[in-house]
C-alpha cells in the first residue's frame, strides 16, 4: 500500500487500539494520504491532501432513517417503523467544501471517467432514480415525497414478518 484515500467519519473514536491505526498512517510505505472529511479530525490530521467535504445540510440525499445501513435486516433503532426520507439541500456548500459526489465527480473528470460515474445525473437526479427503483412510487408521488420529506413504510403482513425474538419467553 502506497496511498490511502480516506473519506467519511473518523475511525479513531471507534477503532480498538487506534494507536495501531495511527502507526499505519505513519508507515514508511505510505507515500500519500488523502482525507475527505467534514471536520479537521482523526485521519485528516495525518493527511497530505485534505478535500473538504460539505455537511448533510449542503447536499441532496435519500435514505432510510434509523436503520443499520444495510448491516442488518429489520433493525430499527429509535423507531418501530421503517421511514424513508429525502434530505433536502438547505444551503450551498460553504467555503471550499463540496459534496462527496461532487468531489468524486471532479476526480473522475481528471481521469476521463466522470460520465461513467455520473451517468449524466446530478445528486438530486440520483435521489429520484433511487426513489423510482424502489416501491415508493406505488405509495407516494415524487412531488409529494419531496414536499413531505419522508414516507413511513407500511408494516408487512403478519405472515411475512420475521419472528419476534423471545416471544416464547413473553
Amino acid at each position: 500500500v502506497r496511498m490511502i484515500y480516506r473519506y467519511g467519519g473518523s475511525s479513531f473514536g471507534v477503532t480498538t487500539q487506534s494507536g495501531r491505526l495511527a502507526e499505519a498512517y505513519r508507515h514508511e510505505s505510505i507515500e500519500c494520504l488523502v482525507n475527505q472529511s467534514i471536520f479537521m479530525e482523526g485521519e485528516a490530521l495525518f493527511a497530505d491532501i485534505i478535500l473538504p467535504a460539505c455537511t448533510n445540510l449542503e447536499r441532496w440525499d435519500i435514505g432510510e432513517s434509523c436503520n443499520a445501513g444495510g448491516y442488518g435486516h429489520h433493525t430499527f433503532d429509535l423507531l418501530n417503523h421503517r421511514v424513508i426520507a429525502i434530505q433536502h439541500k438547505c444551503i450551498e456548500p460553504l467555503g471550499e467544501s463540496k459534496s462527496d459526489y461532487r468531489i468524486f465527480q471532479e476526480i473522475l473528470e481528471r481521469l476521463g471517467l466522470a460520465t461513467v460515474f455520473t451517468e449524466g445525473c446530478s445528486e438530486l437526479d440520483w435521489c429520484k432514480r433511487v426513489f423510482d427503483s424502489s416501491d415508493l412510487p406505488q405509495h407516494i408521488s415524487w412531488k409529494q415525497f419531496l414536499k413531505k420529506g419522508y414516507f413511513v413504510v407500511p408494516a408487512e403482513e403478519e405472515a411475512l414478518r420475521a419472528p419476534v425474538s423471545m416471544r416464547w419467553f413473553a
